[in-house]
């Protein structure tokens, strides 16, 4: 295994950085490598602020003097690092229902640090990044992240029409952190820009481009450049592109360039293990007559939702195209997310539902979710006794 205490995976949306991470954690776990990777979105992240409120020590006091009856549940949720206080409110919120009143929830939130003015985002991410290495330096783990370097402070930071050379000196900062840690980095691009973003645009659906294409146009940098739809896309990804390659070529870390237009990730996984000097470790193949009683309709009524699980060429698939990947023989995780899935079957052997659980998403529902099966007329056979 290549020297290194970090991994850090980055490209443009949908160019399968997510699916990558999660593939390298597994792999390293598999070579008996103690690992933890953390996709974007994780609500643990050790370097991100997903649904994360910041207070200064006088912010924070000030807040307890306004909601004072609150006192005591915040202090057993608020997370003290430093001078600087944080609230996870949407954990808190999933964690603790009906404990916090709209009003309170919605106050926590005006202080979300990926909400705030471009200055003060960095002061809290460069000492949550000064906090992270100091951990991570005294463990014996390997951190995989994607993301996290480049995509998330340079959105973060365009998007609020900072100058390039600001975000450039910012993230050349970010790396003088991180160096103890020996990073290597993982860059995926693409020749043809504008094929590659269409489609990302497919994959992720057309929920997600109408989105991101409504956020871009709305923010200072879309606004001062009349950035509309997919064009407006494509130009504020093309100038984000160019920022992270001037990055990634200046670079002294170890580093590995794809270009993965073909999508030929047989070869593209093969070229990741060689460089880490990683012995590839295959996926659990799983009795089909199992798959077979998995698969199915899950249903959560509360939340209005339901999982579709298919077979396709032996491998259980999700509705949407993500592969389930055997953790054992009823848990799975669910492709590129820190998700598991795992299947319970009743006293008769019948799998009737299944159970979310890995890590907390702000992009997933909550650990503990349970979604109940819809059974055919005609009961799958149980194998599960």
């Amino acid at each position: 295994m290549i020297s290194t205490k970090l991994i850090i995976i980055e490209g443009l949306p949908g160019s399968g950085k997510s699916t990558i991470g999660q593939f390298i954690g597994l792999q390293l776990q598999r070579n008996n490598i103690n690992v933890n990777w953390h996709g974007e979105g994780d609500l643990d992240h050790p370097t991100d602020f997903e649904y994360e409120a910041g207070f200064t020590e006088e912010e924070y006091l000030n807040f307890l003097d306004k909601y004072e009856s609150y006192t005591t549940f915040l202090q057993t949720v608020v997370v003290k690092r430093s001078n600087k206080y944080f609230l996870k409110y949407l954990d808190i919120n999933r964690k603790h229902k009906r404990v916090l009143k709209d009003e309170i929830y919605k106050e926590i939130s005006r202080y979300d640090v990926y909400e705030s003015i471009p200055e003060r985002y960095m002061e809290f991410a460069l000492e949550r990044w000064e906090e992270f290495v100091a951990g991570v330096m005294q463990s014996d783990t390997i951190t995989v992240l994607d993301s996290s370097l480049f995509q998330i402070p340079i959105n973060q930071l365009m998007l609020n029409n900072i100058n390039s050379n600001v975000i450039i000196d910012y993230i050349c900062k970010l790396q003088s952190i991180i160096e103890p840690l020996n990073p290597v980095i993982i860059y995926f691009y693409q020749c043809n820009f504008e094929q590659a973003i269409k489609r990302a645009c497919t994959v992720k659906g057309e929920g997600w481009t109408n989105r991101v294409a409504k956020y871009i146009a709305e923010t200072k940098y879309g606004k001062t450049r009349d950035l509309q739809g997919f064009d407006g896309m494509v130009i504020y990804f093309q100038s984000r592109k160019d920022i992270e390659l001037e990055l990634f070529m200046a670079s002294k870390f170890n580093k590995l360039a794809i270009d993965n237009s073909v999508g030929d990730w047989d070869s593209y996984r093969k070229e990741i293990l060689d460089f880490l000097c990683l012995t590839y470790k295959e996926d659990t193949i799983l009795p089909q007559n199992i798959l077979e009683c998995i698969q199915g309709r899950y249903c959560n009524e509360e939340c209005k939702a339901e999982f579709q699980f298919i077979i396709e060429n032996g491998i259980l698939m999700e509705g949407h195209g993500y592969m389930l990947i055997p953790k054992d023989n009823f848990t799975f995780y669910l492709e590129g997310t820190s998700t598991e899935l795992t299947f319970f079957s009743d006293t008769s052997g019948i799998f009737d539902k299944m159970v979310i659980g890995g890590k907390s998403s702000g992009f997933m529902y909550e650990v503990g979710t349970v979604f109940i099966k819809m059974m055919n007329k005609q009961k799958d056979e149980g194998v599960a006794k």
